[in-house]
């Protein structure tokens, strides 16, 4: 359910990365924090950004974007410059595939702290909503080790709440009938999968946003 709440809104990946990913005549950032232009304005089109899962799918990366605002800023700390690095090509469409995994990146470190205080731990994840995507929840699969569902229903956060209420007013869960379109299930090679995690958590102690 978390991950469901969290992606639900990306309904376009660029601007839950930085708004200003998404818009061709959006003001330039403030002097204070300098980007460089054509890591902001990933593409001439704005309308191709819509398409930002098939741009994910044809590309691999190694590199790691940390934004400094929207809802994929980790931690949702803003007191650092972004990080845009490591990138084997510097190509639009690898910048936003790593603009893409720093949300999967975002989403295993909840599950992680959440884990660490269930009794229960989960099979499986649900998501839903605009950012649902293949690549992105192919690649949330890969890092949790978990099964991610792709359901039938395009937003779950309403029966999310309903769940809430109802076990709030009588003390049980109710029973949902849960659907799934796409079960997306783990083939990350761990190697791979430890080495992202090590660039990850490295440039997040880099910038300050977290301690060693």
């Amino acid at each position: 359910a978390a991950a469901a709440r969290l992606l639900a809104p990306c309904r376009r990946l660029p601007s839950a990365i930085d708004p200003r990913l998404d818009a061709e005549a959006s003001a330039p950032p403030p002097a204070r924090r300098p980007v460089p232009r054509d890591r902001l304005r990933l593409s001439r089109s704005p309308e191709s950004l819509l398409f930002w899962h098939d741009r994910c799918a044809k590309t691999e990366t190694n590199g790691v974007y940390i934004p400094t605002g929207g809802l994929a800023a980790p931690y949702w700390a803003d007191n650092y410059d972004p990080i845009s690095t490591g990138y084997e090509s510097d190509s639009p469409n690898e910048i936003i595939r790593a603009a893409m995994e720093s949300i999967g990146f975002l989403t295993y470190d909840i599950l992680k702290l959440a884990m660490s205080h269930l009794v229960n731990l989960p099979t499986h994840i649900f998501a839903s909503g605009g950012g649902g995507r293949a690549p992105l929840l192919q690649f949330i699969s890969n890092l949790t080790g978990i099964s991610v569902i792709h359901g039938a229903m395009k937003d779950r956060t309403a029966l999310g709440v309903h769940a809430l209420l109802i076990k709030d007013y009588t003390g049980e869960w109710p029973e949902l009938d849960l659907k799934g379109e796409h079960h997306f299930s783990p083939n990350m090679e761990q190697s791979i999968k430890t080495d992202k995690l090590k660039k990850w958590h490295n440039a997040l102690q880099d910038a300050g946003i977290t301690k060693s």
